[in-house]
């Protein structure tokens, strides 16, 4: 849901709401984006936050020369 709601903030658009699928197997149930262990090891500290980096991504994608339309009937659904 924080995904979602940063994305959909970054875009303009705050009135979308996530869409749940049916779980199938193989699924991964929680997901969890954690650096700590990277930190710890490494020394690793990141440049931007999720939220900068979530908007130079849109920001780049969208500089693209493409048809987002034709790019969606062009999705592949995998059910593994």
């Amino acid at each position: 849901n924080e995904l979602s709601g940063i994305i959909a903030e970054k875009i303009g658009k705050n009135n979308i709401e996530p869409v749940y699928e049916q779980k199938r197997p193989g699924d991964v149930m929680r997901h969890c984006a954690d650096i700590s262990k990277a930190r710890n090891l490494l020394g690793f500290q990141p440049k931007i936050d999720i939220q900068e980096g979530i908007g130079k991504y849109i920001e780049w994608f969208l500089s693209q020369d493409y048809d987002v339309a034709e790019l969606m009937k062009k999705e592949s659904v995998f059910n593994w």
